[in-house]
């Protein structure tokens, strides 16, 4: 705990030092990644919240720091840290940041930082895909409880809601896969590092498996004759044979 106390309060003084580079954000952010660790492993609630704290005021001066810089790749680089941070900080505005250093990235010319672009590229959809995680653990709890009940108290009516929640999180989900695939169809020729296109090939994968337990909860709420269980059943058919052909991912551990 000390350790990280320690790492944080080193975090806040690199906040006070004015024009700082992006090679120092950078480390904040990964002692911040490191302090965050810790804080989930401990389950300690004022180190959760301190650290949100301090991913927060990262992003606002990464982002600072980007419109401020002189080159665009630097600008990139800033935009990058400060749609990280804001994601794992659970700000509200990771996309704004997404697309602000996307911009960049397509500008006319410019192809460096190709990984960063990557980033820039999915980060906003790896927060969403958070956010569609947590209402699915939700849409979980309903239609479990609602199914404890005996059968003539179990009310259509909410069942008909949680299918309904259960579609749209499975269609949300589904546009999240479709922007990782662009993305790795794009980028899988650049010199990217293989264990980067690998990171996006995973949360595609953590994605698949959420989609079908969507469909698993639309099923349970609604039943197999819903024309939309059908329908979710046929695109996860499709995404399977492309995506997953020899049957390797395991969403029981994904």
């Amino acid at each position: 705990m000390k350790r990280m106390l320690t790492i944080i309060a080193a975090v806040v003084l690199v906040a006070s030092c004015a024009g700082v580079s992006n090679l120092r954000l950078n480390e904040e952010l990964t002692n911040l990644y490191t302090a965050q660790i810790d804080a989930r492993d401990s389950d300690d609630v004022i180190l959760k919240e301190t650290v949100g704290e301090a991913f927060r005021s990262l992003a606002l001066r990464a982002e600072d720091q980007a419109q401020k810089a002189t080159t665009t790749e630097d600008a990139v680089s800033f935009y990058r840290i400060a749609a990280t941070a804001a994601w794992q900080g659970e700000s509200t505005n990771v996309e704004a940041l997404g697309n602000s250093g996307w911009m960049k990235c397509e500008e006319p010319g410019f192809d460096k930082a190709r990984r960063d672009c990557v980033m820039l590229l999915v980060i906003p959809d790896l927060a969403a895909t958070d956010g569609l995680t947590t209402s699915l653990d939700d849409v979980k709890s309903r239609v479990n409880a609602e199914r404890a009940k005996p059968a003539d108290q179990q009310s259509p009516a909410v069942l008909g809601e949680i299918g309904n929640a259960s579609d749209d999180i499975f269609d949300k989900l589904n546009s999240r896969f479709g922007v990782l695939s662009e993305a790795r169809a794009e980028f899988s020729t650049a010199s990217l590092p293989s264990a980067l296109l690998d990171r996006l090939k995973k949360n595609q994968d953590f994605i698949f498996c959420r989609m079908r337990d969507a469909n698993g909860m639309l099923l349970r709420a609604v039943g197999n004759t819903d024309a939309r269980f059908t329908r979710n059943q046929a695109t996860l058919e499709t995404i399977r044979r492309e995506h997953d052909p020899n049957n390797q991912i395991n969403c029981a551990t994904t």
